[in-house]
């Protein structure tokens, strides 16, 4: 297990290597950006970036400079200041990450939670109408975008019956909402996934097996379901970073002081360095949810452990 995640760790330097160059390149060819001889920046943006930006370096030494400082998280220089209001980017970066990290693994959970509860009850209907009838609704649920969901969720808990506070100012508990926006139409599709692991002849077959067996009918099921969330996590990486990307609309419509309305308005307003501050912040944080979800898969499947 601890060679599995070695080698998972040793990709994340790898993977945020080739997320920052292409950033930076885009960063360094802007009008009017840190690195434009005639750009047109605040006075106050000109004077924090004067003692600290020397454009005569040479591009890769602009480049590997401003790859190390953001790598040992101590940013200054031509990349770390707001072009904006010449703010610090790291510790804005910082702020924002933390309601993004909370909505996002927050919505994880439920769609797990959900979709798994939901997946056992699916597969357990014995009638062919309700059978249908879920199968029907978890693919109702599935097609909801949480860009659809969320306002809609505003409008009937929040205008119409006020339920919760419309954005911002929302308590714990009340972060269920723009979390279950966002990660419904997820559990949707785990349900769907748990279903059909379930229901599947090799499945049952292996059931009736264990059955025969002597097995307890609840272990074999049990059993069963064990094997079901393989096919869960199998398909949880990708589901994570769809949920951690689906969450700038969200936080939209929330109002929440998340990372993607931060690089929404950076973009906006042509700061580019918070704008790569935003992308490597993305790009750590899908990394770390998919070495979550690769360390859950292995502790399951042990056969995924020791492949090379």
């Amino acid at each position: 297990m601890i060679a599995y995640l070695l080698r998972r760790l040793f990709r994340i330097p790898l993977v945020l290597i080739a997320s920052f160059v292409p950033a930076f390149l885009l960063v360094h060819a802007a009008p009017n950006g840190p690195f434009d001889p005639a750009r047109a920046l605040p006075l106050a943006v000109e004077t924090a970036l004067a003692g600290s930006c020397d454009l005569d370096e040479p591009l890769l030494l602009e480049m590997l400079a401003a790859l190390i400082s953001w790598l040992r998280l101590d940013v200054d220089g031509c990349t770390g200041i707001s072009l904006v209001d010449a703010g610090a980017v790291l510790p804005a970066i910082a702020r924002a990450l933390v309601p993004t990290l909370q909505l996002a693994l927050l919505a994880i959970v439920l769609a797990l939670v959900l979709g798994v509860g939901g997946g056992i009850v699916a597969a357990t209907a014995t009638a062919k109408v309700s059978e249908r009838f879920s199968r029907s609704a978890l693919a109702v649920v599935a097609a909801m975008p949480a860009f659809v969901l969320a306002p809609f969720l505003v409008l009937v808990g929040s205008l119409w019956l006020p339920l919760f506070s419309p954005a911002r100012f929302l308590s714990p508990l009340e972060m269920l909402v723009p979390a279950g926006a966002l990660g419904l139409a997820f559990g949707a599709a785990v349900a769907r996934v748990t279903c059909d692991a379930l229901r599947a002849p090799e499945a049952v077959k292996r059931r009736t097996v264990d059955v025969a067996r002597g097995l307890p009918r609840w272990r074999a099921r049990l059993r069963g379901l064990r094997l079901a969330l393989l096919a869960v996590l199998a398909g949880l990486a990708p589901m994570a970073s769809a949920i951690v990307m689906g969450a700038i609309s969200v936080e939209i419509v929330f109002d929440l002081d998340g990372l993607g309305p931060l690089v929404v308005q950076a973009a906006a307003g042509r700061d580019y360095n918070l704008l790569l501050g935003g992308v490597l912040a993305y790009a750590a944080l899908l990394l770390t949810l998919h070495l979550g979800t690769d360390t859950l898969y292995g502790a399951l499947d042990p056969r995924v452990r020791s492949a090379r």
